[in-house]
């Protein structure tokens, strides 16, 4: 399963886009997790808290372009999933 995520809010153009960006890697990080994403050939991170709200970030899952909308819990979840 694919997993994206989209900035909004404040977030909308500091990472360069906001567009639907599909989640490559994900990492544990102290507090919580890092996200690997792919934009313009550069690979960009982000941070999201494990128990903490992730506002200005939406997640989907799916096969573009039939996105379905998730909680970040359901991307951790199903990433780490996928990397065992």
């Amino acid at each position: 399963m694919n997993y994206y995520v989209r900035a909004t809010g404040n977030n909308r153009y500091a990472g360069g886009s906001e567009r639907w960006l599909k989640i490559r890697k994900i990492k544990r990080y102290g507090y919580g997790y890092v996200l690997g994403v792919r934009i313009n050939g550069q690979d960009k991170f982000v941070a999201i808290r494990k128990n903490g709200p992730t506002e200005n970030l939406e997640f989907a899952m799916g096969t573009w372009p039939n996105l379905q909308p998730v909680t970040y819990k359901n991307v951790i979840e199903g990433l780490n999933e996928h990397s065992k």
